[in-house]
């Protein structure tokens, strides 16, 4: 609670501080705390990103992922990646999740767009495409593909039909 507090009120680096004082009071890592640590561990990850250290969030999100992989953490580990221009990384990182939950919108979004930064426009149109048919998604993945129809494909007429759609 006094982490989230300081991360509400800007200050990341105090809330990392006692994020990894919660982890450690936790001692010994066992199966009966996997999840508290995990969560902690994904918590400072966001806190090390917060503060423009990436490769320490990295570092934290792949530990939280070890320890007991969750949406958040594979989408916070992905976006680190990226972020950190390793789009590879985070391309099979993605793969692999969906490969494991198939519904996830956010991941398969993310997919899409990675895999267009990739020079994969064939791969990003169809995860896209996919997702907007799948009809659980809001206006982002239309803004996506639209930028790779305009963008990659050149197609303006497509984007502006579907981004008229969406």
């Amino acid at each position: 609670l006094l982490a989230h507090t300081y991360r509400t009120n800007g200050d990341s680096r105090s809330a990392r501080r006692h994020l990894t004082a919660a982890l450690k009071s936790l001692g010994i890592a066992d199966d009966s705390n996997r999840i508290d640590r995990a969560r902690l561990m994904n918590n400072i990850g966001v806190c090390s990103g917060d503060v423009g250290d990436h490769e320490e969030a990295r570092t934290w999100f792949e530990k939280s992922v070890r320890e007991h992989a969750t949406s958040v953490s594979t989408l916070n580990l992905a976006r680190c990646y990226r972020e950190l221009g390793d789009g590879e990384a985070a391309h099979e990182l993605l793969t692999s999740w969906i490969s494991h939950s198939p519904t996830n919108a956010d991941a398969r979004l993310l997919l899409g767009t990675v895999a267009a930064e990739l020079g994969r426009p064939d791969e990003a149109i169809a995860t896209l495409e996919s997702l907007i048919q799948s009809g659980t998604t809001g206006p982002a993945p239309y803004a996506s593909l639209g930028w790779v129809l305009s963008d990659e494909r050149h197609d303006y007429e497509a984007a502006l039909r579907l981004l008229e759609e969406g």
